[in-house]
């Protein structure tokens, strides 16, 4: 096989890989990109029924227990969201700042090369370091969400009527 075909054999099982592989990230979802509701299916479908007056009957008699339950997962959930949002803000507009000084410095036909050549060298370093940060912020947050999920229910199994409802699935730690 000649290079070029070798080259285009690659670049079509690349293709390929790609488009295989994107129907199953684009379901997962982003740190702080879902609702309370989308985030805690089972959980905000209980506190709104329990809220209303309905829900499990045996749970009903500690609806105010509940409700503060509800009150506590909602408010560690929007916190842990605008934490990561604003996270992710401030990384976003870091590579911002940081590409348009490396574009002053670089220009077209740059004055100074060796300048543009740091400039790149510096933003290369800087993007891969807030890359790390998006990261671990993700990490965090995936964990404290889950975290809020497991203390949720076990609050909810503890009191009466509580344990048989099903909770919420478990919430993996994600890279994004």
């Amino acid at each position: 096989m000649t290079r070029p075909r070798k080259i285009a054999a690659a670049v079509a099982t690349a293709a390929s890989a790609t488009m295989l592989a994107l129907p199953g990230a684009a379901g997962a979802a982003h740190a702080g990109e879902h609702n309370f509701e989308q985030t805690y299916p089972v959980a905000s479908k209980l506190c709104a029924e329990i809220a209303k007056g309905a829900g499990p009957k045996r749970l009903r008699s500690s609806a105010a227990a509940v409700l503060a339950d509800c009150t506590v997962l909602e408010n560690n959930f929007n916190a842990d969201r605008t934490a990561i949002v604003a996270t992710e803000v401030a990384i976003a507009n870091a590579v911002a700042t940081d590409n348009l000084a490396r574009k002053t410095v670089c220009t077209s036909t740059p004055a100074h090369p060796l300048r543009c050549a740091t400039a790149r060298k510096k933003t290369q370093r800087l993007h891969r370091r807030l890359a790390r940060q998006k990261l671990f912020a993700a990490r965090a947050y995936w964990r404290m969400v889950e975290a809020n999920r497991a203390a949720f229910w076990d609050e909810i199994r503890a009191l009466p009527g509580g344990k048989g409802i099903a909770p919420d699935k478990p919430i993996a730690e994600q890279n994004n």
